[in-house]
């Protein structure tokens, strides 16, 4: 799938509107080139080319560059114009070929090979990096099953590092249930004295992770995991931003250890 906004469609379109006027031309026995260069039609007709390739229309791409070739070789109108009425019969062919998909406002950015969950998550967590641009794809594309999916698998590389700070080996199988009253038994055996501030902000964090684990695993994960449910926009995506906000609060705890 190709990414582009639709900026770029506005600009394939004035330029089939320049293509147009310079039909209209067609009749001309004089030679354009340098009244068309001081236009700036010589340009746009390069970025048009390019944008035509991006978009895979590559027989518009090639018969444009055809047109620039005439320009530079000084062609008179007539021969410019039946280039141009060309380009615009091609052009029409390939759109009606091609599907364009809109995002939503706002969600485009979810599209982009970034940090989705910021910085300090993907430093921490590297290895749940597809599964965050999953996440953040199927959110944008509307494909909310696949979002909260890949948001539990998210989870995952979140309750590992749980066991692994609470030295709790993580099994093999694929059981939430079992790890998280493993997880929630070693904190309950964690003392943190009154004056011990940063052991009782780790039993803390660590406590109100596994009961947001076992929310999870109970109101989310069951479903999507075994098909029994379905999620619209507001649910995957209160889904999505309660999944970043605890990886977050993870990767910045790991951070701040000395």
């Amino acid at each position: 799938m190709k990414r582009f906004y639709a900026e770029r469609l506005l600009k394939i379109s004035r330029f089939s509107s320049l293509l147009a006027q310079l039909c209209q031309a067609g009749r001309s026995k004089q030679r354009v080139s340098e009244s068309l260069r001081a236009t700036g039609f010589y340009q746009d007709a390069v970025q048009f080319e390019e944008d035509c390739r991006d978009l895979g229309m590559l027989v518009a791409a090639a018969e444009t560059k055809r047109l620039i070739y005439g320009l530079d070789k000084d062609l008179k109108a007539e021969q410019l114009s039946e280039l141009a009425h060309c380009i615009i019969k091609v052009l029409e062919s390939e759109l009606s070929t091609n599907h364009f998909l809109k995002l939503r406002a706002g969600y485009a950015d979810l599209m982009l090979p970034m940090a989705h969950f910021g910085e300090v998550v993907a430093l921490v967590f590297p290895g749940a990096a597809s599964d965050i641009a999953e996440a953040s794809a199927c959110l944008a594309l509307e494909r909310y099953q696949g979002c909260v999916f890949h948001s539990m698998l998210v989870l995952e590389h979140g309750l590992k590092w749980i066991c692994a700070e609470l030295a709790i080996p993580f099994p093999p199988y694929d059981q939430w249930l079992e790890i998280i009253k493993d997880i929630e038994k070693a904190i309950g055996k964690i003392e943190a004295p009154k004056t011990d501030v940063p052991g009782r902000e780790r039993r803390e964090l660590l406590a109100g992770a596994a009961s947001h684990f076992r929310m999870v695993k109970d109101g989310w994960r069951n479903h999507v995991t075994h098909g029994r449910a379905s999620y619209g926009s507001d649910a995957s995506e209160a889904i999505y931003r309660s999944v970043r906000q605890i990886m977050i609060d993870l990767a910045e705890y790991e951070e701040k250890k000395p």
